[in-house]
C-alpha cells in the first residue's frame, strides 16, 4: 500500500475534522469554550500539516495556538479575580486617601443626566 496515498487521506480527514471545530467556534457564546475549540482546531490543523511537510501552516497554527492559549489563560484569570472580588470585603475604605469630604444642602443638584463626568461621588448619607 502506498503510504503517501494514506497520508493524503489522513490529511484530508484531519482537515475536515479541524473544520468542524472551526465551524463550532462560530456557535460559541462565551469566550472560554471558544478558546478551547480554537486550540483544538490549531492542534488538529498542525498535525494534518505534518505529513505534507507544510511548514507555513505548522508555523501559523503554532502561533495561533499560543495566542489562543494566552487568551484562555487571561479569561480564566479574569474569572478567578471576579469570583475572588465577589467573595471579598466590598469596603470602599481604600478610596479614602483619594477623597475630599464635602457637604451639600438638601436639594442641591450634583449632576444631571447627560452631564460629562468630571468626578466621582461617594455618598455616605442622604436625607
Amino acid at each position: 500500500m502506498d503510504t503517501s496515498h494514506l497520508a493524503e487521506h489522513a490529511g484530508t480527514a484531519g482537515t475536515l475534522f479541524a473544520s468542524i471545530f472551526v465551524v463550532a467556534t462560530t456557535t460559541m457564546r462565551t469566550m472560554i469554550p471558544l478558546r478551547i475549540f480554537g486550540i483544538l482546531a490549531n492542534v488538529v490543523l498542525f498535525l494534518t500539516a505534518i505529513p505534507a511537510h507544510n511548514y507555513l501552516v505548522m508555523l501559523v497554527q503554532s502561533v495561533m495556538c499560543f495566542v489562543n492559549s494566552y487568551r484562555l489563560h487571561q479569561m480564566l484569570q479574569l474569572v478567578r479575580d471576579v469570583k475572588k472580588s465577589v467573595n471579598s470585603d466590598l469596603s470602599m475604605d481604600w478610596l479614602q486617601p483619594f477623597m475630599k469630604r464635602r457637604k451639600y444642602k438638601k436639594g442641591t443638584v450634583l449632576f444631571r443626566k447627560g452631564d460629562r463626568a468630571l468626578e466621582m461621588f461617594y455618598t455616605t448619607c442622604g436625607d
